[in-house]
């Protein structure tokens, strides 16, 4: 494979000067380019990334869960979103609430179906204390591959790095492998994005969201709202936007949506297959009303695909305060060259920093080096 790092100082220019349709895989990193050039260069980036890459080209952008969403939904008119990669990374605590352990590589397609990457395995991963295999293959062991399990949207056996601010040595060898064409041409920038020197760095840089911002803390109201006794310990079943229309302003501390995904299951009063944008105009409806109901120390948990957790995000980040993008790691069947196995659960809170959140009282809730068994 012909690949060509670029420097900061001139992959903008050189994106410019190529024709369109003419690079089969491009890699940026993100987090450089936001750090360094801001929203608008990321954006005219993007689009340049989307003019020259080939019908069956490929594209994957690094950054993090919070900085990612507002700023490439305008790319998913553009080109296909096919995963949201989430990188267990070295743990970062700069805020009050569950510490970050995801970094993510998202990844885009210029057709729809027809693109082309490689199958990736990772090595198999063994329980600590019964060593055999941490996934239990229901005495189907002898499926086993082995050269090791599919490559899933969830990568957790990779060194523990930074990959907030810089894509690690280690990320951009999957990703290598995943595109390797022995004809095609990949762009890999900004080189000055890349540690090469699997240094880990100093952590996530926080970056304001685009569009409209959050109410700052001195403009959120401390005033909590009480609700009717007869709105309380009640199951209701009904139309939610209608339910929720009941309760008055800043009257809940948790709200929680677990919504269809738009998957045409079948269910009984409910349209699981619209339009892309109605249903995203659909959701938006009911965010709208958990955002006015949640009290000023509330919080707003909600769980998607990511391909719609994205456009969730972008909508949230100008109403609530973000804090955390959880990868709930649910391996599923195999399908295609990576495996889907990444729900999204979305976790913002009407104040930046004062919210109920118990996490010491909490035991630690995952074993990720031993099996179920």
């Amino acid at each position: 494979m012909n690949i060509r790092y670029l420097k900061s100082s001139v992959y903008r220019q050189a994106l410019r000067s190529l024709d369109a349709r003419s690079i089969d895989s491009i890699i940026v990193a993100g987090s450089h380019i936001l750090r360094t050039g801001g929203d608008r260069v990321f954006e005219k980036t993007l689009d340049q990334c989307a003019r020259v890459l080939k019908k069956t080209g490929v594209l994957f952008i690094q950054g993090t869960p919070q900085d990612l969403p507002s700023r490439i939904e305008p790319l998913t008119r553009l080109l296909h979103f096919k995963y949201w990669i989430a990188i267990e990374s070295s743990i970062f605590k700069n805020k009050p609430g569950l510490p970050t352990t995801h970094a993510a590589v998202v990844f885009f397609s210029k057709s729809k179906s027809s693109f082309s990457i490689n199958k990736v395995r990772f090595p198999h991963r063994y329980c600590t204390f019964c060593h055999r295999t941490l996934k239990d293959w229901g005495g189907k062991s002898h499926l086993m591959n082995p050269a090791g399990y599919a490559l899933p949207d969830v990568w957790r056996d990779l060194p523990r790095q930074d990959n907030y601010s810089k894509l690690s040595i280690s990320v951009l060898r999957v990703l290598l492998r995943l595109t390797d064409d022995t004809t095609g041409k990949c762009l890999i920038f900004p080189y000055e994005g890349i540690d090469f020197d699997d240094n880990l760095l100093s952590g996530q840089r926080r970056l304001s969201c685009r569009g409209r911002r959050p109410p700052s803390a001195a403009e959120i109201t401390t005033k909590a709202n009480r609700i009717d006794d007869a709105l309380l310990d009640v199951v209701h079943c009904g139309d939610a936007v209608e339910t929720l229309q009941k309760y008055p302003d800043n009257s809940v501390d948790l709200a929680f949506a677990d919504p269809p995904y738009n998957l045409d299951k079948a269910y009984t009063s409910c349209d699981d297959e619209k339009e892309g944008q109605k249903y995203l105009d659909w959701c938006d409806s009911w965010l709208k009303e958990y955002i006015r109901v949640i009290k000023p120390t509330g919080s707003l948990y909600t769980v998607n695909l990511p391909k719609w957790a994205i456009h969730h995000a972008a909508f949230l980040n100008e109403h609530l305060y973000f804090q955390n993008w959880i990868a709930w790691d649910a391996l599923s069947e195999p399908r295609g060259k990576i495996m889907p196995a990444h729900y999204a659960l979305l976790f913002y809170t009407k104040h930046p920093t004062d919210f109920t959140f118990n996490y010491e009282a909490v035991s630690p809730i995952d074993a990720p080096s031993f099996c179920l068994r």
